[in-house]
């Protein structure tokens, strides 16, 4: 260990350290460089025989032959795609990676079919029942198929899925949140009530309470007398003498009525009506 000095790195590939690192290193990168440009001639290979294959089944339909051409080529760049994404570590889930390689062989296996059916129609051979059924159906199947692919891929990997949780988790939070504000809300508006239905009560309450001390005696009696009291005041102003101390037909005064010539009794003004 001393004699690595003080700069070795414990990190750092034994492999590195012996004299044939670099070389290996080396041969290394040039390998990974060649993977890549294999796959790139294999996309361009196959997409050329698959788009003649479109343009075969599609026959003299111009937008027909469009719109499958653009089919190929989405088959040809969700294999590039899930290649290049596995090659940089970006599947780093068990279920992503399952998804990614799954995919990754059906287009693969469409790629190889629209290849194989392409050389044998230029070739002047037969098609198989496979071959048949891939150039009328699974061709306009592909680009659906490697669309699905792509969507699984994506919500399979771990980071979304756990942004996806976090944002669940938020938005229950926020939903407790609202839930809280309408119970609290509800919970004001029914103490409000009930105050509201108190005063009601306490209303009512008071004003039977009024009636019947309205209906009382003694109230009836005060409202006598001040009526006969304003009484003679507005006789007086019409002129008509009402003795001082005059207060009904109750007579608590103490005097008797006065007896009237013809042998009646003489009443107060307004007793007509009074029950003798």
């Amino acid at each position: 260990m001393s004699e690595l000095g003080d700069d070795y790195d414990v990190f750092v590939d034994d492999l590195l350290l012996e004299d044939d690192g670099p070389r290996y290193a080396t041969i290394g990168i040039w390998g990974i460089t060649l993977l890549h440009v294999m796959k790139a001639a294999f996309v361009v290979y196959s997409g050329a025989h698959n788009i003649q294959a479109a343009m075969i089944a599609t026959g003299d339909n111009t937008f027909a032959m469009a719109a499958q051409i653009m089919g190929v080529l989405v088959l040809e760049a969700t294999i590039s795609a899930l290649y290049m994404a596995g090659m940089a570590g970006k599947i780093t889930g068990r279920l992503q990676a399952l998804v990614a390689i799954f995919f990754w062989a059906i287009g693969m296996a469409m790629a190889s079919a629209g290849i194989v059916a392409d050389s044998r129609l230029h070739a002047g051979y037969e098609l198989g029942t496979l071959l048949t059924w891939y150039l009328t159906t699974g061709l306009f199947l592909a680009p659906v198929i490697m669309v699905i692919g792509s969507v699984l891929v994506v919500f399979t990997d771990l980071v979304l899925q756990q942004q996806i949780a976090n944002s669940r988790d938020r938005t229950a939070i926020e939903r407790d949140k609202v839930r809280t504000t309408v119970l609290a809300e509800k919970a004001a508006h029914q103490s409000r009530r009930i105050v509201h239905n108190i005063r009601l009560g306490a209303q009512k309450q008071l004003a039977i309470e009024a009636r019947k001390y309205y209906q009382s005696d003694e109230v009836q009696s005060v409202l006598r007398e001040t009526a006969m009291v304003a009484l003679q005041d507005v006789m007086r102003q019409a002129g008509i003498h009402v003795p001082s101390g005059y207060q009904g037909a109750s007579g608590t005064n103490g005097k008797k009525p006065v007896a009237e010539p013809n042998g009646a009794k003489s009443r107060p003004f307004g007793s007509e009506n009074m029950t003798p």
